[in-house]
């Protein structure tokens, strides 16, 4: 597959001869309001530089620096989950953001944060 075509918002031909649809940064209406918390311009600049990075690997680790594990929840039935908090980079600050904003953004899907960023051996 053509991970740099993927990854600088252009349609591309993936292996198996599939043309696949470029990435598009979504605006998330979440509970939390995040999307007032950044401005229009600041959002785009976001996504631009994520894809403009070049491949999976420098956006994985990019991803992975903004993901911080927070705490573990345990539920009723005794099974685990880990908490993240997501945070964006900005020149002179850093804004918190929710789980769907982030992904948002960024154009990724919840499974590529899961599996790649957060199941992740922890510090």
């Amino acid at each position: 597959m053509n991970l740099i075509s993927s990854n600088v918002e252009e349609a591309f031909v993936n292996t198996n001869g599939i043309l696949k649809a470029p990435r598009n940064m979504r605006i998330e209406d979440c509970m939390c309001d995040c999307s007032n918390r950044l401005t229009r311009d600041a959002m785009e600049k976001l996504f631009r530089s994520f894809n403009l990075m070049g491949n999976h690997v420098l956006q994985n680790s990019y991803l992975k620096g903004c993901a911080r594990f927070s705490r573990t929840q345990t539920m009723r039935n005794g099974t685990t989950r880990r908490i993240f908090t997501y945070e964006l980079r900005l020149p002179g600050h850093n804004v918190n953001v929710c789980k769907r904003f982030f992904l948002g953004i960024h154009g990724i899907t919840a499974a590529r944060l899961r599996n790649k960023v957060n199941y992740r051996q922890l510090e």
